[in-house]
């Protein structure tokens, strides 16, 4: 199966490669619009994923669950080859974090990240017949992004950024696993204590519409990293008009990171 992995690499290298992870009914795209000339510009090579279906890749979304999209991530990092960092958004936050648990990496961000565990009473409920019925005959039905407008403004998009731009990322935007939601739901939180062991950073948009359990003080004190809210912000940070702060805070901690130790 061939994932799509879309690259700016410099010619004049300062830093480790940066592997960027979208989120639901999103793919690589989403990194080239603004991240990923950014970083690369200053040194970084970039390269963005698109999970399978999503994008240019192959494979299927019907019935994808996690530990698909896991392996998905990590065929991508033995592909590039060397020591990454990781950027997660939302989903793709959350697939950082299962990464983690097995994997090393030279740093990861977590944008807008899903958290480890909102719903820790589906683990109980999950052992309901009724339940195992139903989460079967839904797994293998995609769900379609929103419909409206109004609603991905909504959802992803702060109230400022013009409607035209909001109606042209709409487009991009296509179908989601609903078996990776319902996985998530009753799935064990990744473990902090094997996370922790990576630098992390952990960014907010202080505008975020959806649920404030978003990584949050709570988790960056988990995960022992740094964290940061910024105003103006909504849910997708790197798509948003404010994305360049973000960018250039990223770019601080990145530089620290890869500045040498001693």
């Amino acid at each position: 199966m061939k994932l799509e992995i879309i690259s700016r690499v410099p010619e004049v290298k300062n830093g480790q490669p940066i592997l960027f992870v979208h989120g639901a009914w999103h793919a690589a795209w989403c990194w080239d619009e603004f991240f990923m000339p950014f970083f690369s510009e200053r040194g970084y090579p970039c390269y963005a994923l698109s999970l399978r279906g999503h994008g240019k890749s192959e494979g299927e979304i019907k019935g994808a669950k996690i530990t698909d999209y896991l392996a998905d991530l990590e065929k991508a990092v033995a592909e590039i080859g060397q020591p990454l960092t990781l950027v997660g958004h939302s989903l793709g936050g959350y697939l950082v974090q299962r990464y983690l648990e097995k994997h090393k990496a030279q740093g990861a961000v977590l944008l807008a990240a899903m958290p480890p565990s909102k719903y820790s009473f589906f683990v109980r409920v999950a052992s309901f017949p009724f339940f195992k019925a139903l989460s079967s005959y839904f797994r293998n039905r995609p769900i379609p992004p929103p419909s409206k407008i109004e609603q991905v403004r909504r959802f992803f998009f702060s109230s400022t950024l013009p409607l035209s731009t909001v109606e042209s990322y709409q487009r991009k935007m296509g179908p989601e696993s609903l078996a990776i939601l319902i996985d998530y739901l009753i799935t064990k939180p990744p473990a902090p204590e094997k996370i922790k062991q990576t630098p992390i950073i952990i960014i907010n948009g202080a505008d975020d519409r959806k649920p404030k359990s978003n990584c949050s003080e709570l988790v960056s004190g988990l995960y022992n990293a740094e964290f940061q809210v910024f105003e103006n912000t909504a849910h997708n940070i790197m798509l948003e008009s404010s994305w360049e702060p973000v960018a250039k805070r990223i770019l601080v901690w990145l530089d620290q990171l890869n500045s040498p130790k001693g």
